[in-house]
């Protein structure tokens, strides 16, 4: 067995310096595979193998909306398109529902941030949510505070920091709580920082979290407009309710 490996490699060496063109291609494409096989693992071992990072996961559920064009019958899920959720759909689903223990909500934003001070200039991805998240999650800030209801409303400007941006930018200092940052040219007062390695949401996770109250501002608020499917929307589940019970709940509202 082991003499007939040494030959065939022997034979494969030979072959290859006579034709090092073929080499070349072969060892490329044989990387390239490879190289999209382990990326797509990552992928998947991240996103659907390995479970997410917070307790009771299997509460938490995503929710979204389907628009199905006339003539298509709601069961053919293949042929409908998938959209985001607007505010005053998310209001009504959290106000009304009776399956689920929260619902929350956020969007992504990329901002230009600064220190107080106007140094570290750079635009980063953010993220602006319900003041519930991080509750509906089951994660809590690791230094500072969570935001409360009261944040949402129009005029307040807090932001907790992703436990990266802290380190990077901070220098994982202690007395960040309370610091001033500029988002945008708006000052924010920092509350709190996450845990290191919480990244949410896990397709694009951002680096810093601000309340939704910048969408209450102005003669046309966000939060007024139906049409605007901005918004993803995670719900945890009250004990013992099935995800088949929320979808009949939400659907009737």
């Amino acid at each position: 067995m082991r003499d007939t490996l040494t030959q065939d490699f022997r034979f494969a060496m030979r072959q290859f310096r006579h034709s090092p063109a073929f080499t070349c291609t072969a060892v490329l494409t044989l990387a390239l595979g490879i190289g999209a096989t382990t990326a797509i693992f990552s992928l998947l071992d991240g996103i659907l193998l390995r479970p997410l990072p917070f307790p009771d996961v299997d509460r938490l559920v995503a929710v979204t909306t389907l628009e199905i064009d006339p003539g298509i019958a709601p069961p053919n899920l293949a042929q409908a398109e998938y959209l985001r959720s607007s505010y005053p759909n998310y209001f009504d689903w959290r106000r009304e529902n009776h399956t689920f223990q929260s619902l929350a909500s956020y969007d992504y934003t990329s901002r230009l941030f600064t220190k107080g001070n106007g140094e570290d200039a750079r635009v980063i991805r953010g993220s602006r949510v319900s003041a519930n998240l991080f509750s509906t999650l089951g994660v809590a800030p690791v230094l500072g505070r969570d935001f409360t209801a009261e944040e949402e409303l129009p005029g307040h400007r807090v932001i907790i920091l992703s436990h990266e941006l802290w380190v990077t930018m901070f220098g994982a200092s202690a007395d960040v709580i309370g610091r001033t940052v500029t988002v945008s040219n708006q000052p924010y007062s920092v509350i709190g920082v996450m845990p290191a390695g919480f990244h949410f949401a896990s397709d694009e996770p951002a680096l810093f979290w601000a309340t939704s109250a910048p969408d209450t501002e102005g003669p046309s608020p966000h939060t007024s407009d139906r049409d605007l499917d901005a918004l993803g929307v995670v719900g945890r589940l009250r004990p013992e309710v099935s995800t088949d019970q929320a979808l009949a709940d939400l659907n009737a509202i």
